[in-house]
């Protein structure tokens, strides 16, 4: 099995929040439930938009063992819900991210814990660091594809972003 793979991403659109805390989990579940609520019509339109994959969080990990870390969630919006509708909560926003380059180690399994993300980041930064390829450190990604009902054959990937 190869260790990553490297993509190129188009301009997309995304539905995002954020929170500092210093657990992964549940920053998660307080992040997913604010954007579900968008989806499920809490917005300008009063519109359920439908749900997309992956579903990502960008991980700023805090400086120092007893630091908050920072979460950024995001839902994808899909080309056929533009434009979208705008949310009512203030903690959730509509952003644009500009087309980029990304290492992406996937694997399978239940990743609902930070120690999981956190060691396949790990060996996605050691494989990238062997090839010699440079890759942004302060931040990096978690990209989960699965319903929590799939029990089999799910799909995670973490990210790095290339310099």
């Amino acid at each position: 099995m190869q260790e990553y793979e490297v993509r190129d991403y188009v301009d997309t659109d995304w539905v995002s929040t954020n929170q500092l805390n210093m657990e992964y989990r549940k920053a998660s579940t307080t992040n997913f439930m604010k954007l579900f609520r968008y989806i499920s019509g809490q917005n300008d339109k009063k519109q359920k938009v439908a749900m997309t994959c992956p579903v990502v969080t960008r991980i700023i990990p805090g400086q120092g063992p007893a630091c908050e870390s920072n979460f950024t969630m995001s839902f994808f919006v899909s080309p056929d819900q533009k434009p979208a509708p705008k949310p009512t909560n203030p903690e959730v926003f509509l952003h644009s991210v500009p087309k980029f380059r990304a290492y992406v180690r996937q694997f399978s399994g239940w990743a609902m814990d930070y120690p999981v993300w956190r060691d396949e980041a790990v060996k996605l930064g050691e494989a990238l660091t062997k090839d010699g390829l440079e890759f942004v450190t302060e931040t990096w990604w978690t990209a989960g594809y699965d319903s929590p009902f799939k029990v089999l054959n799910r799909h995670n990937e973490v990210w790095f972003l290339a310099k």
